[in-house]
């Protein structure tokens, strides 16, 4: 059986050390990492002081999506956008349906 959730023994250790050497590849697992990701939350964190004290409600769900998807699309392309922009707005909207 083929794939990551019924994949064991030797075929899932294998599948296991070729996605970790990759995802190193990309950044994972290193400091530059941390970084990116307290970049996000600043952001997310600003956008919840604008709102004044108003309700977040749904908007914290879509702010928090856009920041793991901005924050993955930053380390696979290494281009950062600012949530506000369109761009990453559709790219979340496509990544989370």
């Amino acid at each position: 059986m083929h794939g990551i959730i019924n994949t064991e023994g030797e075929h899932w250790e294998e599948i296991r050390r070729f996605t970790i050497r990759h995802l190193r590849d990309f950044g994972f697992g290193k400091a530059s990492m941390e970084s990116l990701i307290m970049d996000e939350l600043r952001e997310v964190l600003a956008w919840m002081k604008s709102q004044n004290g108003k309700p977040v409600g749904g908007g914290i769900r879509d702010k928090l999506s856009l920041a793991s998807v901005n924050a993955l699309w930053t380390i696979i392309s290494g281009q950062r956008y600012a949530h506000d922009d369109p761009r990453v707005i559709n790219l979340t909207r496509n990544v989370t349906k």
